[in-house]
């Protein structure tokens, strides 16, 4: 198996495994149907938001070929 191909197959299990724990931590917070369901969009811009944190704080740059 080449190594981008065992990546690809590594994330997928990583990613798997985080949603069994996801929906195993619903289910102890007792969500109902309707908060699972849109739990997703909150997450996405929960992420979002977080990334846009990042992207302001970094430093000011200015590129070398930029007249």
């Amino acid at each position: 198996m080449d190594t981008k191909r065992k990546s690809i197959v590594s994330t997928e299990m990583k990613k798997n495994d985080l949603a069994t724990e996801i929906m195993e931590r619903m289910v102890e917070l007792e969500f109902d149907v309707e908060d699972a369901e849109t739990f997703p969009a909150f997450l996405e811009q929960k992420i979002k938001k977080n990334n846009e944190r990042f992207e302001k704080e970094k430093p000011f740059a200015i590129y070398s070929g930029y007249r």
